[in-house]
């Protein structure tokens, strides 16, 4: 027993900040059956509609592919044969900036705590992806959803006209005018939006955490926590 101890004390001497490997070595593990059981879930489903899902996906395919050779020339981009050669994580971000101007502008008539609240998410899930998975990711999504339901009732029924002009009167009307057209342009972008987060979230691993220059990857956020300690323990 004795030497047992011994012999455990020498090696923590020897490797004084052996327990910080320890850590990451548990936290890189952890990582990767996280990202096994993410992969898993998108190849077997995660629900029983799995099946009706990826067919729709097929569907989804198809119209991302004649709306991409129309784009493409206009980007300076080549044509694809394949949805998934489409840079899904540029036109994701692409959207969710495009997303947060239209609501920020729409703001002005009021206030858009909803839409603000599934952007902050969303960008929150892209930058920190290993904290934040893809059921996460789904869930925004769905938010999605609840923001675009939530502008059907809020434009079509509980918006009242008359209040707001008598509320913003002479030149509040060019802004309120203003407001409102981001509005009714945020509302029906909301579908691109959605579809493009549905399609992703399809193909989170691949699009989101393994995408270069998205997100930082995992082996980057170890090396970066090695060089961390390293540089403390060489400081020392």
């Amino acid at each position: 027993m004795l030497l047992q101890q011994v012999k455990v004390f020498i090696q923590q001497l020897s490797n004084p900040f052996g327990f910080l490997q320890y850590r990451v070595n548990e936290i890189d593990k952890a990582i990767h059956l996280s990202e096994q059981n993410e992969m898993d879930e998108e190849q077997t489903g995660d629900h029983r509609y799995h099946e009706k899902e990826k067919n729709l996906e097929k569907v989804f395919d198809n119209y991302a592919l004649k709306v991409h050779a129309i784009v493409a020339p206009s980007l300076k981009q080549d044509q694809v044969s394949h949805a998934d050669h489409i840079h899904w994580d540029k036109a994701l971000l692409g959207c969710l900036w495009t997303y947060l101007l239209l609501t920020v502008f729409a703001s002005l008539a009021r206030p858009d705590f909803m839409s603000l609240t599934a952007i902050s998410l969303a960008f929150l899930v892209l930058h920190f992806p290993t904290q934040h998975g893809r059921r996460t990711f789904r869930m925004i999504t769905v938010f999605l959803v609840i923001t675009f339901v939530y502008d059907l009732l809020w434009l079509f029924i509980l918006r009242s006209s008359e209040a707001e002009d008598a509320e913003m009167a002479g030149r509040g009307q060019l802004i309120r005018w203003f407001a409102h057209l981001n509005a009714w342009l945020s509302f029906f972008f909301r579908i691109v939006v959605i579809a493009i987060f549905w399609k992703v979230s399809l193909h989170y691993t691949q699009v989101v955490k393994r995408q270069a220059g998205v997100v930082e990857s995992n082996d980057q956020a170890l090396d970066r926590i090695m060089n961390r300690y390293s540089n403390l323990e060489g400081n020392r």
